[in-house]
This record gives C-alpha cells, structure tokens and sequence, in this order.
C-alpha cells in the first residue's frame, strides 16, 4: 500500500506536468500522483509514480477529487490544485505527526510562476495579464519567462471549515 496519494483535479491546468513533476522529484516517501483530466486531454508524461484518469466530459472538481480518491489505495490522501511547488519532503513533513482522523493543511507561499521580458531592454515585470508594452522602453515583443519559486513573504498559517464545511 502506499504511503501517500496526491489527488490532482485539473481542467486546462497550464502547470499540470510541471506540478506533477515537482511531486515526483520533492517527495521523499511511498507517494504517487493521481491527475484527473477533468473534460479535456493533456500529455502527461508517463511515470510509474503517476496515474491519470480521464474525463472525456467535464464532472467538476468535487466529482473528480472523489474519483482520484476512490482509485487511491494509500493510507493517506492529499488534494492539490494543478499549479502548485512542493517543499523536499513535503510527504513525509505531512504524515510524520498526522492521526488517522485529522485534516492537515500545509504552510502555502504565494507562487511566483513567471515574468514578463522585454526583449529589447531584458526588463522583467512579475506575472499577470501580458503587458501591451514594455514601461521602460515600450517595446511590444513581450515573452513569459518561467521562474516557480515561493513568494516567502506570502504566507497562510490557518485555514477553517464552518459548520456547513465550506473552506474559509
């Protein structure tokens, strides 16, 4: 039996495989990968840490979380969204102090994907909507530059579910 299974529900996730292979290399337990392609279809590269189920109709994110849960055979289950850095270890950090019937929930940092570069001036502009020019130069040949790193600064401690178990 595994350890650990990380349950991906994605839809046009543009970070799927680069969020899966930073599963794959920072774990440091008996952890697998189960991507549900949620009514579309990407190349995943094949892995023998990593299953992927495919919808060829979208179900939603519920009803794909619950299948990538009922395919799991481990003894712990993780959800995470499609475009998200794991820590080295972050497996075994997660399970070394959980009980059977607890909900743990990881420190998250905010995660800085890309840049925007001018490629006139080599300027860089921190992610969001691309830019029509560049602000230094007004260059317009403007290229997305990957960079996947935490912003440290950018913390959550804490989360909640109410009554109703809706996430806070």
């Amino acid at each position: 039996m595994t350890d650990l299974s990380v349950v991906i529900p994605a839809r046009n996730e543009e970070y799927l495989q680069k969020t899966i292979d930073d599963i794959v290399f920072n774990a440091k337990g008996d952890t697998e990968v189960i991507a549900v392609l949620d009514g579309y279809t990407t190349n995943i590269r094949e892995h023998p840490k990593v299953k992927v189920i495919h919808h060829e109709t979208a179900t939603g994110q519920r009803a794909s979380t619950n299948e990538g849960v009922m395919v799991s055979t481990a003894k712990y289950v993780m959800k995470a969204d499609g475009h998200c850095a794991f820590d080295v270890g972050f497996d075994v950090k997660l399970m070394a102090d959980c009980e059977y019937d607890w909900t743990v929930v990881p420190l998250m940092y905010n995660l800085h994907v890309f840049d925007w570069k001018c490629l006139r001036c080599n300027r860089r502009q921190y992610q969001g909507p691309k830019p029509e020019k560049c602000p230094q130069c007004g260059n317009s040949n403007m290229r997305q530059r990957g960079v996947w790193k935490p912003r440290r600064g950018t913390q959550t401690y804490s989360m909640l579910f109410d009554k109703d178990l809706h996430f806070q």
